[in-house]
């Protein structure tokens, strides 16, 4: 019989032996470093060429209508540049995490030493898978992203009181737009072994297809939503607490809960 919170605490015990959790600790900052690169790249550069911009603008060196466009062209670079890092470094590295996980879940136990590394694979196979898990995390933030935008716009506004509105219910745009993720992510659970099929060494097209057709299976989607709901409580108090609970605990947790529950799906009855 499938039980989650026996998996759960299976985790914690595995992670707290021969420093498993300390790896993955650390890998996780590699994570969160290469995801918040291309927001904080784009925001840098986003100032810089405002600066730019507003010493063309002073400058009176093209006419306005010129000047406009050379922002916009400075914007879309930045907005380029942010996309090549997260192309070309976000997302191998994503896919390069699921396979350094998967070796500590595997070999853990026996206290061998594990690198981030590209594997067999090379870049450009990281390369091919990380493209879909970074895929699924932009879909799954879109929500999120779309109501801070929405916020922050609304914000500007001249009106005081949308201003006043805003500034009250932005929180819980917020919350609605994580909501919102969160569905999104439901969407995905086709899906869910492809990490596990990557970790293993297989091609993506090859991952996606048994994905695909062993999550068909009734007992899979019970796994699948059981693990999902077991760490609701976990992601939401990693919100309040920064990130640090996911750092230390949950993500670790939800790695290694995650492969073993993939290998259920995938070998069990």
């Amino acid at each position: 019989m499938f039980d989650i919170k026996l998996k759960k605490r299976e985790a914690a015990d595995f992670l707290n032996r021969k420093g498993r959790r300390i790896e993955l600790i650390f890998f996780g900052l590699v994570l969160i470093f290469v995801t918040i690169v291309p927001f904080y790249l784009y925001s840098y550069l986003e100032y810089l060429f405002w600066e730019v911009y507003t010493a063309i603008k002073e400058a009176k060196i093209f006419t306005p209508m010129y000047t406009h466009l050379v922002l916009s062209g400075l914007l879309t670079l930045a907005a380029m540049c942010s996309g090549l890092f997260a192309l070309f470094v976000t997302a191998p590295v994503y896919s390069c995490f699921f396979d350094f996980s998967y070796k500590i879940y595997r070999d853990g136990a026996s206290g061998k030493q594990r690198y981030l590394s590209f594997g067999k694979r090379g870049y450009w196979g990281a390369f091919r898978s990380g493209l879909i898990f970074l895929l699924i995390f932009i879909l799954c933030l879109a929500p999120v992203i779309l109501s801070v935008i929405i916020g922050k716009w609304l914000a500007t506004a001249d009106d005081v009181r949308i201003v006043t509105l805003v500034n009250n219910l932005f929180f819980i745009l917020l919350a609605i737009g994580l909501a919102a993720g969160f569905l999104v992510f439901i969407l995905f659970k086709p899906f869910f072994l492809f990490g596990y099929y990557v970790a293993k060494g297989k091609k993506v097209i090859e991952s996606l297809s048994l994905s695909v057709k062993k999550m068909k299976n009734p007992r899979a989607s019970e796994m699948y939503f059981a693990y999902i709901k077991s760490f609701i409580p976990s992601l939401l108090l990693s919100l309040v607490t920064l990130l640090v609970l996911f750092l230390l605990d949950t993500l670790p947790k939800m790695m290694t809960v995650y492969f073993d529950v993939s290998e259920d799906i995938a070998y069990g009855e």
